[in-house]
């Protein structure tokens, strides 16, 4: 089966801080459908203003150990924070945000300040994809996958244990980060099905990759989407802007995080 993702759509709007109710709807429905949209202003807002009107719309920022008051982070190279991927400059595999976390953040947000010169593009790969790949190789590696017990991420004080899939109400919801960001332990019963995402998310047409411009915001369903980017020089100018968000059951907010696995 062809993996289903494409590249993210882009969706015009004057300015975050004024969003008309027929641009919020769109933006539901898009990131609902999706998992993930672009959203361009013709009139750049502030970042912090920006990424605090979008959230107000999903539920409420979550604090993150290099944010600010309001839940916002640097997502840039900064020196003497080497265990940090938002402040490194090297490649950072393919993930889902606060796997070392009890409860990751089911919403995330990205805003372009300015993209690097060269480098840093962000790549994207799909919680859906990866279940049916997987169910079509062998659908005994999901077994492994869905134990409680299947990953333990840990980062600086903070460790954390999940499934790496999750089935919530019929909802299917991803927890995964590859690579040696963060010290990660596999369970023996989960390693033969994460050997077989890792290679799945090396094939390229598996992910999609986009270069954030200026005044761009990318808006990631975090249970469904994974996301990294290619390196780039510590010189490079690259500055972007990071928030969690906690995603809320509001009935104006038709939004429901992770995906069906017979959509």
């Amino acid at each position: 089966m062809s993996p289903t993702i494409q590249s993210p759509e882009i969706f015009q709007v004057t300015s975050l801080e004024s969003l008309t109710i027929s641009e919020q709807q769109a933006i539901y429905r898009q990131v609902d459908a999706a998992g993930y949209l672009i959203v361009k202003e013709a009139k750049a807002s502030p970042p912090q203003a920006a990424l605090a009107s979008i959230c107000r719309l999903f539920g409420a920022p979550v604090q993150h150990e290099m944010s600010d008051p309001s839940g916002i982070h640097p997502v840039e190279f900064i020196n003497g924070h080497p265990d940090y991927a938002n402040t490194r400059n090297d490649d950072l595999a393919l993930h889902t945000d606060g796997s070392f976390e009890q409860q990751p953040p089911e919403i995330m947000f990205l805003y372009c300040e300015h993209p690097a010169r060269e480098g840093g593009v962000t790549c994207l790969a799909l919680a859906d994809d990866i279940y049916r790949h997987l169910s079509l190789v062998d659908s005994n590696l999901l077994s492994g996958l869905f134990k409680d017990n299947a990953y333990t991420a840990k980062r600086d004080e903070k460790t954390a244990t999940h499934p790496i899939f999750r089935d919530d109400s019929g909802w299917l919801r991803m927890v995964f980060r590859a690579g040696q960001a963060i010290p990660i332990t596999i369970d023996e019963d989960a390693q033969r099905g994460v050997a077989e995402i890792e290679r799945f998310l090396g094939v390229e047409s598996n992910i999609v990759r986009v270069k954030l411009e200026s005044n761009q915001l990318l808006i990631l369903d975090n249970t469904r989407v994974l996301h990294g980017r290619t390196a780039f020089s510590r010189d490079s100018g690259r500055k972007l802007h990071g928030l969690w968000c906690r995603s809320n059951d509001e009935p104006s907010t038709p939004f429901t995080p992770g995906f069906r696995a017979d959509s």
